[in-house]
């Protein structure tokens, strides 16, 4: 379930391009079992990863970079 949300929201976010694909971050309430290189799937395609996973404390919140490869960037 986690890894079909992240494929929601990164297609759905608004991102920033960057030299491998589009730039996406995303703050979740909880993202338990989501690390560094987890893979991002959309209809069981392989089109990005977990950049990088980090605890906001102000917010409360866990703030997760994906980097979508360049061939599924929009």
């Amino acid at each position: 379930m986690k890894r079909l949300l992240l494929v929601l929201l990164a297609i759905a976010a608004a991102g920033c391009s960057g030299p491998d694909g589009d730039v996406v971050h995303i703050q979740f309430a909880e993202a338990s079992g989501v690390t560094r290189d987890t893979p991002v799937r959309k209809r069981g395609v392989l089109i990005g990863r977990v950049a990088d996973v980090a605890l906001n404390e102000r917010k409360g919140t866990a703030d997760v970079e994906l980097t979508l490869f360049s061939k599924y960037a929009n």
